[in-house]
């Protein structure tokens, strides 16, 4: 079906299906897998943003999705969310001004299509496998991409990560795909508010061998101190539990961490930035943020999280730096009999990330000419005018 040109507000890529068919919904989520793993999901210039937007059609009738389309995102599912997590600031991040919306019109600047999507799936057990294969996608483009500047859903939220939180808020085995989604390039300073979604879940959970999972495959340092410390003190403080402290309480529990870390490496390198890579030591940066460090004494050059005085801190008998050395001498010797190529740290360079950007612009400009001419925001006449007014600031 050829779908009519739609005004400012809505999407160039609108994937169509129906709410209440499973089947339906298995082929919108493998759709969307299709557009990330081709890298044609974003669109824009100086602020790109998720060009892709998820709409009913039923007998023969298209509309945008609602909240009350989805069982799950029920009043009481978030506010129960909010409650259990006793984070004043998972409102504002849920947008929860948006869920309670009685109805998102076309041109409300409202794109909460994707979560509708994932809590329906969420919905329909037998789905299970597509909801993950969709989550493997969104974090393999946002790995390529490794730039949380360039992943806008709207001018005010990212995409893809509370779809995330959802999924591992019901079911939180796949916790840790939530956790590898935060890029080691991920704008601390403007979002660091997204880390209250993996503080909720150690606060709910504890540190069950899920959530351990999930600390050793996030790239992020300043994410895993995120899981125990509260994001609006600027991670100046713990409020839960350290992952260090809890294995000191629990020796017995040392060695399932040794071997979710082995497990880790085995399946995926740690994803760097090619500034950081002279002298940096992946099993380290792990060991590193397990107990909260003396922010007195942060190397600035390492943004904060690589510090040398942690390494001698007391730890399992020995110290996190002894310990650490231990583990990857271990993994460097296994995984090298597997496989002679294997590497703890995958570089990412700024030229990889202005190519790759490039790209999925690009592909996104092709994607505005063939539905028709450039959307201009309210206030311009024209989208030459938008442009120089962004082009000035």
């Amino acid at each position: 079906m050829k779908l009519p040109l739609v005004p400012y507000g809505q999407r160039h890529n609108v994937i169509l299906f129906d709410p209440a068919d499973p089947k339906s919904i298995a082929a919108a989520l493998s759709e969307y897998r299709q557009l990330l793993d081709c890298n044609d999901v974003l669109f824009g210039d100086c602020y790109p943003y998720l060009d892709v937007e998820f709409k009913v059609l039923q007998a023969g009738n298209i509309r945008r999705l609602q909240v009350s389309d989805a069982p799950l995102l029920n009043e009481q599912t978030f506010a129960g969310m909010y409650t259990d997590t006793h984070d004043e600031q998972l409102n504002t991040v849920l947008d929860y001004a948006s869920w309670q919306q009685e109805y998102i019109e076309d041109g409300d600047e409202i794109f909460i299509s994707e979560i509708i999507l994932f809590a329906l799936a969420i919905g329909f057990p037998q789905l299970e496998a597509d909801v993950v294969a969709t989550a493997e996608s969104m974090i393999g483009f946002a790995r390529r991409l490794n730039d949380s500047g360039d992943m806008w859903r709207d001018s005010e939220t990212i995409f893809g990560i509370d779809a995330l939180f959802l999924l591992a808020w019901h079911k939180p085995k796949y916790s840790y795909l939530l956790s590898r989604f935060i890029i080691p390039e991920w704008d601390i300073q403007l979002l660091q508010f997204y880390l209250c979604f993996l503080h909720a879940l150690l606060a709910r959970e504890g540190w069950s061998a899920d959530l351990v999972k999930a600390y050793v495959y996030c790239d992020n340092p300043a994410a895993r101190l995120g899981f125990y410390c509260s994001y609006d003190s600027c991670l100046d403080e713990p409020v839960l539990p350290s992952l260090g402290e809890y294995l000191q309480q629990h020796p017995e529990q040392y060695q399932s961490f040794v071997a979710q870390v082995k497990g880790r490496f085995s399946e995926q390198a740690m994803l760097i930035d090619a500034d950081c890579e002279q002298g940096f030591n992946a099993v380290l940066s792990l060991f590193q943020t397990l107990v909260f460090p003396n922010t007195d004494q942060w190397d600035e050059q390492e943004a904060g999280l690589v510090m040398p005085i942690v390494d001698a801190t007391p730890f399992m008998g020995s110290s996190l730096g002894e310990q650490a050395a231990q583990l990857k001498s271990e993994l460097q010797t296994e995984l090298l009999t597997v496989q002679p190529t294997t590497a703890l740290t995958f570089t990412y360079s700024r030229s990889s990330h202005s190519a790759f950007r490039r790209e999925c612009l690009e592909k996104g400009q092709a994607r505005q000419l063939r539905l028709g001419e450039p959307r201009v925001s309210p206030g311009f006449a024209s989208a030459q005018e938008e442009q120089d007014f962004y082009d000035d600031l």
